[in-house]
């Protein structure tokens, strides 16, 4: 089902997150309360075809979302996998406008930053992909967003994260409509009113 913000995104919100740490705890918990909110969330195990290759189906989806929340977890920056679909999430963020929201669980944005620094050292940089994970991971834990050490438990994290979800979705709708329609402005504002009040 595609977005139900705008027709060139296949997903509102991709979840980006390192499947033993979070999976069967704050994920599976973000995942129901985004889709409990009528947000359309790619997750791995929950829209993946399967007997298809992971690699292409993964890049289609986080390219087609426009929004990926990232869950930093300790085992989050050991993950190939998790690494390599973050330095896509921060491509789209650079070139296509995809917003980004991390959620830090368990692990400091100093420490991704840390972590960084010291793990992809310069002299390791003629190898692109090393270069290209140092700076996903810097630019990553740069942006806004949630520190989970400065709340009592996820419950008090998930109630901000989908509202702000759907807060940019639906700006991102009437933008949509507002750009692609020959009403005037006050007869797409009721249409849009109308809609979201169902």
């Amino acid at each position: 089902m595609p977005s139900s913000s705008n027709p060139q995104w296949l997903y509102d919100v991709f979840i980006n997150f390192r499947g033993k740490d979070t999976r069967g705890t704050f994920v599976s918990h973000l995942y129901a309360a985004l889709s409990n909110a009528g947000i359309n969330t790619f997750l791995d195990n929950e829209n993946l075809p399967k007997g298809k290759e992971l690699g292409p189906q993964l890049w289609r989806a986080i390219e087609g979302s426009q929004i990926a929340i990232v869950v930093f977890s300790p085992e989050y920056v050991h993950s190939n996998w998790c690494l390599d679909e973050l330095v896509q999430i921060m491509k789209c963020y650079n070139n296509m406008g995809q917003v980004v929201m991390p959620v830090f669980n368990g692990i400091s944005p100093s420490f991704i930053r840390q972590y960084a620094v010291e793990t992809f050292v310069d002299k390791h940089q003629f190898i692109k992909r090393v270069g290209e994970r140092k700076e996903a991971l810097n630019s990553a834990s740069d942006l806004s967003g949630w520190d989970m050490k400065n709340y009592s438990n996820e419950n008090s994290v998930l109630p901000l994260i989908f509202p702000l979800c759907i807060t940019v979705l639906c700006c991102s709708m009437l933008m949509y409509v507002l750009c692609n329609s020959s009403l005037p402005f006050t007869h797409i504002v009721l249409r849009y009113v109308k809609m979201k009040m169902g």
